[in-house]
């Protein structure tokens, strides 16, 4: 008697068809893969020892400060919100992550967010909205941190030859952020160029909607005026890997979560769920370096200790990370106070 076969059919589930929305998901997906790529070109894998002493080498040398009672809470709260973000990477479940892609960008921006608001308390300069967060890592934090955080793109994000990278990894080049080809600074190109045109595109529909700028009937403009591109482009500072982050976080707020629900392989969620998790431990290490480059080793120390107590009942994996972390940045400034 034959034996009947039952296949089951999601295992003969072909690729998604590339509709816009699994377009930018791929996009996504693939460059934040491509800079976790990058980070372990430059860095090694794992990265942390490198990336905690190259900022502490470039952190500036200033006064001692303590780390007043609003730092503090701030840094709590970026640690907080970072392990939500990071609930998928313990819990490793595939409809889970799934379901959670689109508070990825949520949670790795806001956890960033609120310790460099802690940082600049630390510092002394207290900076509390989006824009002077942005613009401050933007203009001057990024010389004081390691690639690829220190990667800005500035011109016009539709004319590849006037695109300028600081520093110069690399020659710009369009990159179909849809390919998984390029090398791993390509990806980083990507990302700083995706980000870029989407604040070109917010500005430009401010430009458009702004009252003194509408007809001579009142109704709204459906086109720039000659020059005026241009004109937005000269007034747009560099674009960052924070920019990045903060776009992808508002889009999900303001815009749209369609393409966080796409047939999508599970595999691709995997990499963007990784990507998010390698560049918001990156990005959190830095901030926490400079800390404690700010208010020193002890301090940072201290704040870890009453972290962990206080997730003490979710478990050790609840603070691994940051454990990690800073016994990387203790090793860094130790090497520093030695060789300076």
């Amino acid at each position: 008697m034959p034996v009947k076969v039952y296949t089951d059919p999601l295992m003969l589930a072909g690729p998604p068809e590339l509709t816009s929305d699994v377009a930018r998901f791929l996009a996504r997906a693939n460059c934040l893969a491509g800079v976790e790529n990058f980070t372990n070109e430059l860095h090694g894998s794992p990265s942390h020892e490198s990336i905690a002493a190259e900022t502490v080498a470039l952190a500036p040398r200033t006064r001692r400060r303590s780390l007043e009672g609003q730092a503090q809470r701030l840094l709590r709260v970026a640690w907080q919100t970072e392990l939500a973000a990071r609930l998928t990477a313990v819990f490793d479940e595939p409809a889970l992550k799934r379901v959670t892609s689109h508070t990825l960008p949520v949670h790795a921006y806001y956890a960033l967010f609120n310790a460099q608001r802690a940082l600049s308390r630390a510092r002394g300069s207290p900076v509390d909205t989006h824009r002077g967060v942005h613009d401050g890592f933007a203009k001057q934090g990024v010389t004081q941190v390691p690639m690829p955080w220190a990667a800005t793109l500035a011109g016009d994000p539709e004319d590849i030859e006037a695109c300028v990278l600081s520093p110069p990894f690399m020659e710009c080049f369009a990159v179909d952020p849809l390919k998984r080809s390029y090398e791993p600074a390509a990806y980083l190109l990507a990302a700083l160029r995706m980000a870029r045109r989407w604040k070109y595109e917010r500005a430009r529909l401010d430009w458009l909607n702004a009252k003194q700028n509408r007809k001579a009937d009142a109704t709204v403009r459906k086109r720039l005026p000659k020059g005026e591109r241009t004109r937005i482009v000269s007034r747009m500072r560099p674009t960052s890997l924070l920019d990045f982050i903060y776009e992808l976080r508002r889009q999900t707020h303001y815009e749209t979560t369609d393409e966080y629900g796409t047939e999508v392989t599970d595999e691709d969620v995997e990499r963007l769920h990784r990507g998010f998790d390698r560049l918001l431990d990156h990005g959190m290490l830095i901030i926490e370096a400079q800390v404690a480059c700010a208010v020193g080793m002890s301090e940072l120390r201290s704040q870890t200790a009453a972290w962990e107590q206080s997730t003490r009942r979710i478990g050790a994996w609840a603070s691994d990370p940051l454990r990690e972390r800073v016994k990387a940045v203790a090793r860094a400034t130790v090497s520093v106070t030695r060789t300076g």
